[in-house]
């Protein structure tokens, strides 16, 4: 027995140390678009105070993902050079989530009663490789080397720990209706109370999708674990709990539609038109996941196009194929419970953001958790073929391609420069690949290359304003005078009917600091104060955060010596914002326009009030000190 559980350790550290390698070849991943809001406030880490701030103010989802966010904590020092350290420990949880899947595939096979013969038999062995068919996924690589993503995989993670939790009291139960134990009993239902509740609240302030935990354990309840005769006390309670959870996850959902309506903010798509959408991507996600292509496994997928009318053929066809799909789950969940099995849990875990909230319509990171199940499935199937040597050996070359397609989308995310190209390539009309690209290029002094990136999307797609602004900022290091501003005059036209306005204030402020340190000297200041203004006055409600517009603003009405709108933009930002920064601004406005009384009350309120002030880098009073010598200063 020994000698046994020491082969099995074995094999588990061999499938880890493999698994572990491969994804080593892309540990040198860049930043992405979604990355450097989040991750980036790490640099005002500095003690325990501006920690706590940090891990409690993501903005991200409804409940702050306050678990993700300190995740990144141990990362204060590594960001933005060392994005190893980030990727590395993406990787880890990974190889954790593997080691989940492992023992929730082992109590699964001692659980269900409708296991073939051959899974009761080598139930390690099966186990083992449903882990390691979830593990070789290339799809995977995409929510591993995604930094940000480390959300999806935590709440990925806490799910399966409450799942295994879950299933191990079900073991107990067995066990306990075995021995005619009412002691073993309760101690079961602990477990699985822990398991639903534990798993739940990690994985829920990891990320919002640990809501789905209950409704994956219905999913189990009603599929491969309906025969189960040794746990059938209880069921029925098991069962409506989970039921409780999906209605209330669908009301949750049915709210948030009726507050956004058809139209939600910030998108070119419809709710409907969404909802239409979906199907196909669905579709699109399972043959991506199981015939990988390399180079479509990448960030960049905001070209996915919508669907915008049913009577569509591919529409139409995936929507019958879904919905077929979901009715022959519901209908044969008895019969053939590992089909629906497979069916009910991918479409769980996509119950909540391929739906009807108003995200974008596709991201690979979304099949993180979806697909364990559809792995545990088809590898439960296979094991039902005894002395089928064929179908094993053929499952096992499948399971090598993958990890060699695995190993060459690694190295390709690995490799910055390749994958900055290969994905500009693939993803042609995608605004954010030429971006990344563009942007790559011009950190290495490559302007030219930058600007002729840049400006192919700019004329592809008319109305990428990121695109353009980019163009311009590169053509100021072309010496490009007439082609800058012709850029921002079209910038300023096309504004009021563009939809997409995430990121432009960040390449507007770059225009306005080029402008000021004579870099640029070309650019047209009016032409860059009405675009700003423009986008802070009509735009409110599309951009998470307009302290970068009225700080844009700001420094151009000083550099025209124009005080009284200076003024009133500082004052906006203040109220955004207590950074010491701002605050000197204001007394520099004040001086400025002779305000004496404003000055003084602005200091009162700086060293007088405990909590309109948090600035992590020095004590108030220590500011307040610096502050009030300020003023002595300018006086």
């Amino acid at each position: 027995m020994i000698q046994k559980r020491n082969m099995q350790f074995i094999y588990l550290a061999s499938v880890a140390v493999v698994i572990f390698a491969i994804y080593s070849l892309g540990i040198d991943a860049s930043f992405y678009y979604d990355d450097y809001r989040p991750i980036g406030a790490l640099v005002n880490v500095t003690d325990v105070t501006s920690a706590i701030t940090y891990v409690f103010s993501e903005t991200s989802g409804p409940l702050g993902r306050p678990i993700s966010m300190l995740s990144f904590l141990p990362h204060v020092n590594d960001w933005p050079n060392n994005s190893q350290a980030f990727f590395l420990g993406n990787i880890i949880i990974h190889l954790v989530c593997g080691g989940l899947i492992y023992i929730i595939a082992y109590l699964t096979i001692k659980l269900s009663a409708v296991s073939p013969p051959k899974v009761e038999q080598y139930p390690f062995k099966i186990a083992l490789a449903c882990a390691v068919f979830w593990l070789v996924l290339p799809i995977n690589a995409a929510t591993v080397f995604i930094a940000i993503q480390r959300m999806a995989q935590l709440t990925t993670m806490f799910m399966l720990l409450g799942i295994a939790l879950y299933l191990w009291g079900l073991v107990k139960q067995s066990r306990a209706y075995e021995q005619e134990s009412s002691n073993q009993l309760y101690i079961s239902i602990v477990w699985q109370v822990a398991g639903v509740l534990l798993g739940s609240l990690l994985a829920i302030f990891s990320k919002e999708n640990g809501a789905l935990l209950p409704i994956f354990i219905l999913v189990m309840e009603i599929t491969i674990l309906k025969h189960c005769r040794g746990i059938h006390q209880f069921r029925k309670h098991r069962i409506l709990l989970g039921i409780v959870a999906l209605i209330l996850i669908s009301i949750t959902l049915i709210i948030s539609v009726i507050k956004t309506g058809n139209y939600p903010l910030g998108r070119e798509f419809t709710t409907v038109e969404r909802l239409m959408t979906q199907p196909q991507v669905l579709l699109d996600y399972l043959l991506l996941s199981f015939i990988p292509s390399i180079d479509a496994i990448n960030p960049f997928h905001d070209n996915y196009s919508e669907a915008t009318s049913f009577f569509n053929f591919y529409t139409a066809i995936a929507t019958f194929i879904l919905i077929s799909l979901f009715t022959a789950a519901i209908h044969y969940r008895g019969k053939v419970p590992l089909f629906s099995f497979a069916v009910l849990w991918f479409l769980t875990a996509h119950l909540i953001e391929s739906t009807i909230i108003p995200l974008e319509l596709f991201f690979l990171h979304r099949n993180y958790i979806a697909l364990v199940g559809p792995c545990i499935a088809i590898v439960f199937a296979i094991s039902k073929y005894e002395h089928k040597r064929a179908i094993y050996c053929a499952f096992i070359a499948y399971i090598i391609l993958l990890a060699c397609a695995l190993a060459m989308t690694a190295n390709t995310w690995g490799n910055k420069e390749l994958a900055a190209e290969r994905w500009f390539i693939e993803q042609g009309s995608s605004e954010r690949a030429s971006e990344h690209l563009s942007v790559m290029l011009f950190n290495q002094q490559k302007y030219a290359e930058s600007f002729n990136v840049a400006n192919y999307q700019a004329q592809k797609c008319t109305n990428c304003l990121n695109a353009k602004l980019q163009s311009a900022i590169s053509a100021c290091f072309l010496n490009d005078k007439l082609n800058i501003n012709n850029i921002l005059l079209d910038v300023k036209t096309r504004l009021p009917e563009v939809v997409k306005v995430k990121g432009l204030s960040g390449k507007l402020a770059t225009l306005a600091k080029l402008k000021n340190d004579g870099v640029c000297p070309s650019i047209n200041t009016s032409l860059l104060y009405e675009i700003n203004k423009m986008l802070f006055q009509n735009k409110p409600l599309l951009i998470r955060n307009d302290l970068v517009l009225l700080q844009n603003m700001y420094n151009i009405s000083v550099s025209n010596n124009d005080y009284v709108n200076a003024e009133l933009y500082i004052k906006k930002a203040w109220q955004l914002t207590t950074d010491p920064a701002i605050a000197y601004e204001m007394l520099e406005v004040f001086k400025k326009l002779a305000k004496q009384e404003e000055a003084e009350y602005l200091i009162t309120s700086v060293c007088n009030s405990s909590d309109l002030f948090k600035y992590p880098k020095m004590s108030q009073l220590e500011y307040c000190t610096r502050f009030k010598a300020k003023y002595k200063e300018s006086n």
